[in-house]
């Protein structure tokens, strides 16, 4: 269910301001399965802002291996 939230918000997310895309997708971030945080991630890396940088750099330092790696390279793209 997880994924397929972060597919949605991945279809809407240019509808969504920056802030509003950080609390939907809180949650999904701090799920323990990969695979739904990098699902995140590549919806939240096409967006520039201050405090979605912040995150994803948050998200480097601390989580795991794919996930930072995944956010690296989010960052990398922004």
């Amino acid at each position: 269910m997880r994924l397929t939230d972060s597919n949605l918000l991945n279809f809407k997310e240019h509808l969504l301001s920056d802030a509003e895309l950080l609390d939907l997708t809180e949650e999904l971030l701090d799920d323990f399965r990969d695979e739904v945080v990098i699902s995140t991630i590549k919806t939240l890396h096409r967006r520039d802002g201050v405090d979605i940088s912040k995150l994803l750099a948050k998200i480097v330092r601390s989580g795991s291996e794919a996930a930072a790696n995944t956010a690296l390279i989010a960052l990398g793209c922004i």
